[in-house]
């Protein structure tokens, strides 16, 4: 039998909040056509407070927010920043995982240790892209 959950015990792993107001007008654009809720997860990512008042509503403890680095949607490395500060406006209550592509860092390894020690977000996740090559470019 599963055990009974009590209020507040629930860890999401996996959010996609991100400063969509950085995206392209292109992209920001397709995900509210296609995306449910869209302006309200804008208005979550503008406002950490809010988006904790939602994480109690749902019974949800800590979440992990993911972010990336995609060009092609507007985001740069200043994106870990965001999610740095969006962590530090509730630190018990939100993980920060950034990203790193290293086709457009000027200094690759300079923006992995500003993301992992300086900020210090959770983790770095690869661009989608590079991660389905990522066996062949970097012998993985």
């Amino acid at each position: 039998m599963s055990e009974i959950r009590t209020e507040r015990d629930v860890v999401d792993v996996h959010v996609y909040m991100n400063p969509f107001w950085r995206m392209t007008d292109d992209a920001r654009a397709t995900f509210r056509e296609h995306a449910a809720a869209f302006d309200r997860t804008l208005e979550l990512a503008r406002n950490p407070e809010a988006f904790v008042d939602y994480l109690d509503d749902q019974g949800i403890a800590t979440a992990a927010i993911i972010n990336y680095v995609s060009p092609i949607l507007g985001y740069t490395h200043d994106t870990n920043e965001w999610a740095a500060s969006f962590r530090d406006a509730a630190p018990d209550r939100v993980l920060a995982f950034g990203g790193f592509d290293p086709r457009v860092a000027d200094d690759p390894d300079a923006e992995i240790e500003t993301a992992l020690e300086e900020l210090p977000l959770s983790d770095t996740t690869l661009d989608r892209l590079l991660r389905t090559n990522a066996r062949s470019l970097f012998g993985l």
